[in-house]
């Protein structure tokens, strides 16, 4: 289990006992997440960066977010879908740390995508429900 604080650093704690298990230092203050993403962890922090944590809630890998931040996620396999308040959603193979494609929207988005026979359909901040063809 870990806690988010606003000081920078993710603590974790054993599930078992609550007892303290260790720190990890973060560049800046976390702004969205924890969300969870198979075996890792999702969080942005306020130096525009999204970054997936691993179980010991060691930062595995960072990805930048061009000035914009997360409103949702999903997953897909080794793949998470985040939706991007800019109208962005990044497809991000979680083992590597990578993002593998950016789709446009155009449009402010809001809240998790969702994945369905190969279409991901995410919702504008407008109430507007925006499909998307992965293939």
């Amino acid at each position: 289990m870990a806690h988010f604080n606003l000081e920078k650093s993710v603590l974790s704690f054993n599930p078992d006992n609550l007892a303290a298990a260790g720190e990890t230092k973060l560049p800046a203050a976390v702004t969205y997440g924890p969300e969870a993403a198979g075996e890792y962890g999702l969080i942005a922090t306020a130096d525009g960066s999204l970054h997936g944590l691993s179980g010991e809630s060691n930062v595995e890998w960072s990805v930048s977010l061009n000035g914009t931040y997360p409103v949702g996620s999903t997953l897909e396999g080794d793949y998470a879908f985040v939706t991007l308040a800019n109208g962005q959603v990044l497809e991000i193979k979680l083992s590597e740390g990578a993002i593998v494609k950016t789709l446009n929207i155009g449009e402010p988005l809001k809240g998790d995508p969702l994945i369905q026979g190969g279409i991901l359909y995410a919702s504008g901040a407008d109430g507007t429900l925006y499909a998307v063809g992965l293939n």
